[in-house]
């Protein structure tokens, strides 16, 4: 499931784009990390920007963070489930030089990562 790139639908008519970046723990669930657009408007941690000039996912066409903030963790059946109800769609998995950016960031000291998602270091 690591580099798992997906769509996740909420409430909203939005979909937001997710990267799951750790293996399964012994629950069998994982880390999911939220990538949002820079906007002048949002407060952002500049941990870990994406520039779509840079061309790190087809999905990111325009300069991006990893919200860390919003990071989640979703059992590997909730996935599963998601998928078949068309409220998570799939897209290209991200490269392995990307997921290492990205769990870089996470264990960087001033990430915005909550402290409770900590133990999934163990699963990168």
């Amino acid at each position: 499931m690591k580099k798992k790139a997906f769509l996740l639908k909420d409430a909203s008519p939005k979909k937001h784009l997710y990267f799951v970046i750790t293996d399964p723990d012994q629950d069998n669930r994982v880390l999911i990390v939220n990538i949002t657009s820079c906007k002048r408007k949002i407060h952002y941690n500049n941990i870990c920007i994406l520039l779509a000039k840079e061309n790190h996912h087809s999905f990111i066409t325009k300069d991006s963070f990893v919200h860390y903030r919003k990071a989640q963790e979703i059992n590997f059946l909730m996935f599963l489930k998601l998928q078949k109800e068309n409220k998570l769609i799939l897209k290209n998995d991200i490269s392995n030089k990307l997921l290492l950016i990205i769990q870089d960031g996470a264990k960087n000291k001033k990430s915005d990562l909550p402290s409770k998602f900590k133990k999934y270091f163990d699963f990168f």
